[in-house]
């Protein structure tokens, strides 16, 4: 698996080629890498909310709650209305499997003009 600087390089490499200029390739280079950035949070907000249902992190300390209380403005407006549309399936949340994979789908859909 290659690392977002080699995909970067392709990315650049493969808009050259094809005559695109630096800033379309840039563009697409910061989407990507904005998208990364994404879905590394949205891993690190399932982790932690894992993590303070088996009661290891204390919500309470200032510090979790605020990193905590940042991924959920950021992730809770997505995931919310992803959950309007899947069916309950009691206490297991679906949601942020479907925004990664919507996420992948984007991401590779917009590389895959190279």
């Amino acid at each position: 698996m290659s690392s977002d600087k080699d995909r970067a390089g392709w990315i650049y490499y493969q808009a050259r080629k094809k005559g695109q200029s630096r800033i379309m390739s840039a563009v697409i280079i910061l989407i990507n890498t904005v998208l990364t950035l994404y879905l590394w949070s949205l891993v690190i907000y399932v982790i932690a909310s894992w993590l303070i249902s088996f009661r290891i992190i204390n919500p309470w300390q200032p510090l979790v709650r605020q990193i905590l209380m940042g991924l959920q403005a950021l992730h809770e407006p997505v995931l919310g209305q992803i959950r309007r549309f899947i069916p309950n399936l009691g206490g297991l949340d679906i949601s942020p499997i479907i925004l990664l994979l919507a996420v992948e789908f984007l991401r590779n859909l917009l590389l895959g003009g190279f």
